[in-house]
C-alpha cells in the first residue's frame, strides 16, 4: 500500500485509478442545483412560516381581549355584588390590570412607545374606537387598547395591513366583530 493516509474533506472522496490518487469534489453544475433545490424549498416554506405566526399572533390577541373583556364584566359584578357603584364598569382598567395577571390580557400587537390603553365615555351605542390601527394610536398617543367605560367594551387594536380590507379581516378576526368599515363605531 503505497497511498499515505490521510483524512478527506466531506467534499472530496478517493478513489485509485492505477494506483495513483484522484481527489474529486462537487462540480458547479452539483452545487447550483442543491441551490435551487434548497430556494424552492425556502419559497415555499417561508410564506407558511409567515402565516403560521401571523395566525397564532392574531389568536393571542384574540384571547387576550377576550379575557380582559371578561375580567371587565366581572369588575362589574363585583362592583354589584359589595354596594359600589351598584354595577358600573370601572371607570379604567388600571385595577384590573394590576389585580390580573396582565400580561395574559395586554394586546400582542402593542407598540413600546404607546400607553397600555385609552379610555373614552362614549356612550352605551359606541362599540368601536374610530381608529382603529397601531399606526393611528402611535400619532395620537392613545392606547393599543381601547376601553369605553359606558359600556364595558374592550377593543384591541390592530397593525394596518396594507389595505383597508385586510386591515378590517385582523381587526373583526381579533374583537370578533363584523364591522365593514374603518371609521365605524357601532
Amino acid at each position: 500500500d503505497d497511498i499515505p493516509h490521510r483524512r478527506y474533506s466531506a467534499l472530496q472522496t478517493l478513489s485509485i485509478q492505477h494506483g495513483r490518487r484522484v481527489l474529486r469534489a462537487f462540480t458547479l453544475v452539483e452545487l447550483i442545483a442543491v441551490l435551487v433545490v434548497l430556494a424552492i424549498l425556502s419559497g415555499v416554506a417561508l410564506p407558511k412560516y409567515i402565516d403560521y405566526r401571523d395566525r397564532a399572533q392574531a389568536s393571542a390577541a384574540r384571547g387576550a381581549r377576550s379575557a380582559l373583556a371578561v375580567a371587565v364584566a366581572n369588575a362589574r359584578l363585583d362592583d354589584a355584588a359589595t354596594g359600589g357603584t351598584h354595577g358600573e364598569y370601572p371607570s379604567d382598567l388600571s385595577q384590573i390590570l394590576e389585580t390580573q395577571d396582565s400580561n395574559n390580557l395586554l394586546n400582542p400587537y402593542h407598540h413600546h412607545s404607546l400607553p397600555i390603553y385609552d379610555v373614552e365615555f362614549g356612550g352605551e351605542e359606541k362599540m368601536h374606537p374610530i381608529n382603529k390601527t397601531i399606526e393611528m394610536a402611535v400619532s395620537n398617543s392613545w392606547g393599543s387598547i381601547w376601553y369605553n367605560a359606558d359600556n364595558g367594551q374592550v377593543r384591541f387594536r390592530v397593525p394596518y395591513q396594507g389595505s383597508v380590507h385586510s386591515t378590517m379581516e385582523l381587526y373583526n378576526l381579533v374583537n370578533e366583530s363584523t364591522i365593514e368599515t374603518i371609521g365605524q363605531t357601532h
